[in-house]
């Protein structure tokens, strides 16, 4: 079964999003339906709209956001129905060299950056044709089918559109921090912005 979503499609060599209907898939194994509360907008999505970084097309964009899983696949054990979810545009595969040794933070089995499942697929299509989840999200849909691994739970109390931030602008800036910075627990800073 499917479902038809509103949703903002980017085409290859247009810097403009045409809001129209696309097929949603029902979650396969692994996979989770999530219907969205909240869709953040990023620095990427500029880059795709400006025709800096090519995708497959169509692409339904955004790749963080927050909202209601609706529906699991078979196996899905992370989240339930009804569950407040984030949705994160780089979910781990769980079964490489990387992910088996803690470090899923490099895996190298996930497929996010080709706009696709672990399992190869797309659950968007538009009139029988593939559409393509932004690095696995679409979060600028109504609904979003992604990895059990790339939706994780919140608080409920927690409001969407605050949520809909952490998938990417929020680790991004934590990265920074930790990464780049090497800012330690109990270090003073400044936050300008």
């Amino acid at each position: 079964m499917s479902r038809p979503a509103q949703a903002a499609v980017h085409r290859s060599g247009s810097r403009d999003l045409e809001l129209t209907t696309v097929d949603v898939a029902d979650p396969g194994p692994g996979t989770v339906l999530v219907r969205m509360g909240a869709s953040g907008v990023c620095g990427s999505d500029r880059h795709v709209l400006d025709g800096d970084w090519t995708l497959p097309s169509p692409t339904v964009m955004g790749h963080e956001g927050a909202g209601t899983v609706e529906a699991i696949g078979d196996g899905v054990t992370d989240v339930a129905v009804g569950d407040h979810v984030i949705l994160s545009w780089f979910y781990p595969c769980r079964r490489c060299t990387a992910c088996l040794s803690g470090k899923s933070y490099v895996c190298t089995g996930s497929r996010s950056e080709e706009c696709l499942l672990p399992d190869g697929s797309t659950p968007l299509s538009l009139d029988g044709d593939r559409v393509f989840p932004y690095l696995t999200v679409g979060s600028m849909s109504e609904y979003a089918v992604v990895p059990e691994a790339g939706a994780i739970r919140i608080p409920r109390e927690v409001p969407f559109d605050v949520a809909s931030l952490i998938g990417c602008s929020v680790a991004t800036g934590f990265g920074a921090v930790v990464n780049d910075a090497g800012v330690e627990a109990g270090t003073s800073a400044v936050v300008v912005g």
